[in-house]
C-alpha cells in the first residue's frame, strides 16, 4: 500500500506542477501578446473623405458651417477691395477673421498701414464685421499705434480678436 500511496502522491504533485506550469505558461503567453499588439504601430489614415464633417458647439450650431462662409466671405471681401480698391488693399498689414458667436457674424481684426497724427508711419487695428464692413461698435475700439511698436500691435489685436471673436 505504501509504494501506492506514494505513487497516488507523485501524482498529485506532478498534477499541481502541471496545472501550475500550464498557468504560467498561458500568462507568458498572454503577456507577450500583448508587447506584440502595443508595440504595432497604429493604423492611421492617410487622408480623411467625407461628404460633409459637422462640428456642432455646445449649443448644437454648426461650427464649421459658419466658419467656412465667414472664410468664403472674407475672401471674397480681400478680393474684391485688391481689384476695386488696389491703393486701399496695399495699406492692409494684416488681417485675422472668425465666426463669432457671440455676435453671430464674421468678424475682421484689420490691421492697416497708415501715418500717425504725428505724420510717422502707424497701424491702425480694428474690428470689422465681414459683411457690413463696418466697426464692430463704431470708433469706439479703433487703435492707431506707431509701426514700431510690434508688441503694442500685437496687444491690441489680441484685445479686438477676443473681444468680438469669442
Amino acid at each position: 500500500m505504501s509504494s501506492e500511496q506514494s505513487i497516488l502522491g507523485r501524482l498529485n504533485s506532478l498534477e499541481k506542477q502541471n496545472r501550475r506550469m500550464r498557468r504560467i505558461g498561458i500568462a507568458a503567453i498572454s503577456i507577450a501578446a500583448s508587447f506584440l499588439v502595443m508595440a504595432q504601430k497604429p493604423s492611421v489614415p492617410q487622408t480623411l473623405e467625407a461628404k460633409e464633417f459637422v462640428l456642432l458647439d455646445s449649443s448644437g450650431r454648426r461650427r464649421m458651417a459658419d466658419q467656412a462662409r465667414c472664410a468664403r466671405l472674407v475672401k471674397a471681401n480681400m478680393k474684391a477691395t485688391q481689384e476695386q480698391s488696389p491703393e486701399v488693399y496695399k495699406t492692409i498689414a494684416t488681417y485675422l477673421y472668425e465666426y463669432s458667436t457671440k455676435s453671430q457674424s464674421c468678424v475682421m481684426i484689420m490691421n492697416y498701414k497708415t501715418k500717425g497724427n504725428d505724420g510717422n508711419p502707424a497701424i491702425q487695428v480694428l474690428a470689422l464685421n465681414a459683411v457690413t464692413m463696418q466697426p464692430m461698435s463704431g470708433y469706439k475700439d479703433i487703435f492707431l499705434i506707431p509701426e514700431g511698436n510690434k508688441q503694442e500691435i500685437i496687444d491690441a489685436t489680441n484685445f479686438l480678436f477676443d473681444k468680438w471673436s469669442k
